[in-house]
C-alpha cells in the first residue's frame, strides 16, 4: 500500500489477505485481537465487497501503519414521473 492510495473493493481484499500472510499472525491469531471469529477473518481476506470492508481495514489497520477511511461514489439518477393519459 501507498500513501494516499485509492483501493477498489477487491484492491482492499488482497491487501487485507497480503498482509495478513506476510504477518506473523495466524487468521486464529488476527480474530483474537479483533474480537471476531476466525470464519470471519477468513471470509474477509476472500470476500471481496462491502460486507467485509470494515474488518479489512481493521485487519489492515492493525498490521500496517495506515489509516483507512472510506471513500463512496454516490449516484443518482432522474426518472421522469409517468404522465397520465387523460
Amino acid at each position: 500500500m501507498q500513501h494516499d492510495q485509492r483501493l477498489t473493493y477487491e484492491e482492499l481484499r488482497q491487501a487485507a489477505y497480503d498482509t495478513l500472510d506476510k504477518s506473523p499472525f495466524t487468521q486464529a491469531d488476527m480474530a483474537e485481537k479483533l474480537g471476531v471469529s476466525r470464519g470471519s477473518v477468513a471470509s474477509a481476506v476472500h470476500t471481496a465487497g462491502s460486507r467485509y470492508k470494515r474488518l479489512q481495514i481493521q485487519i489492515l489497520e492493525h498490521l500496517t501503519g495506515y489509516t483507512i477511511s472510506p471513500e463512496q461514489e454516490v449516484r443518482f439518477r432522474a426518472l421522469r414521473k409517468e404522465r397520465s393519459t387523460g
